[in-house]
């Protein structure tokens, strides 16, 4: 499935309003990977020309987006130092790229270099191995989007109901 079609659906349901969705251009992408030292999945790059700098409301809490050329390399750091800190008894893959970084005590990782919509890898704390929690990326990001989407519906629905008691 295309990333820009899981995407549209962010739209479509109302969650975010398309001049929301501000996108990397090919030049940042560029340098994004340039700065990573490893080649960048399609399906990640699709995803940050879409959405790579923000969306709205999609995924506001957690570190996906990117600010600048370091922001990977940084994450990385970030990932490794979470895990010495953790004692977690595994180091990050070689090529590993965290990408998603969720309040300081999880991470998502993916190899860069294992395909052009390689699987998704989860990390927290009290983990023995890091878990492939999606076979490809592209599943990550719909996953992600569906559960957002439906949480707002039923917080929208909630607030609804709570108005016609008051």
């Amino acid at each position: 499935m295309s990333i820009q079609r899981i995407v549209a659906e962010l739209v479509s349901s109302g969650y975010v309003a398309s001049e929301e969705l501000v996108p990397l251009s090919s030049a940042e992408i560029d340098k994004l990977e340039i700065g990573t030292g490893v080649p960048l999945p399609g399906k990640y790059k699709e995803a940050l020309a879409v959405f790579g700098r923000s969306a709205g409301r999609f995924l506001v809490g957690s570190e996906f987006f990117i600010d600048g050329p370091s922001t990977l390399s940084s994450r990385c750091h970030q990932a490794k130092a979470l895990l010495t800190r953790w004692e977690a008894g595994f180091p990050l893959p070689p090529n590993a790229v965290a990408f998603f970084v969720h309040q300081g005590y999880q991470f998502l990782f993916f190899v860069a270099g294992t395909g052009d919509d390689p699987p998704v890898y989860f990390c927290e704390e009290g983990r023995v191995q890091p878990e492939m929690l999606w076979a490809t990326f592209s599943d990550f990001m719909n996953s992600e989007i569906q559960r957002s989407i439906a949480l707002w519906k039923s917080t929208e629905d909630l607030r609804r109901q709570s108005k016609g008691s008051l």
